[in-house]
C-alpha cells in the first residue's frame, strides 16, 4: 500500500498534465479524409477566381392612376375541414371599380 499511493498520485499528476483527447487535431489528419475530398480540397486552395454573382432586377408592374378599390371576395371559416372536398368560390371583379383591367 504504501508504493502503491506515491505511483498512482504519479500517475494523476502525469495525467492531468497531458490532455488526453482535448489537443487532437483529427480534422486536420489525411487518414481520416477519403482521396475524393482531399483532391476537392487540393483543388479548391489553386482556383484563386472569385465567385460569380448573379443579380437579377425585374421592374414593377405600372399602379394605375385611379383610387384603389377593395371587395371581399371570400369569407369562410376553414376548423375542422381536414379531409373535406376543396372550398370554391365564384370571384367576379366588382362592377363600380375604375381599375377593370387590373382586377
Amino acid at each position: 500500500m504504501e508504493f502503491f499511493f506515491p505511483s498512482f498520485l504519479f500517475l494523476i499528476f502525469f495525467l492531468l498534465q497531458q490532455p488526453l483527447f482535448s489537443t487532437a487535431t483529427l480534422h486536420g489528419s489525411s487518414l481520416f479524409k477519403s482521396q475524393l475530398i482531399t483532391q476537392l480540397d487540393s483543388s479548391s486552395k489553386n482556383n484563386n477566381a472569385t465567385p460569380t454573382t448573379y443579380f437579377e432586377v425585374t421592374k414593377s408592374i405600372d399602379l394605375p392612376k385611379t383610387n384603389p378599390c377593395s371587395y371581399l371576395v371570400l369569407q369562410q371559416d376553414f376548423g375542422y375541414t381536414y379531409g373535406k372536398p376543396p372550398f370554391l368560390a365564384n370571384y367576379t371583379p366588382p362592377f363600380n371599380c375604375p381599375s377593370q383591367k387590373f382586377s
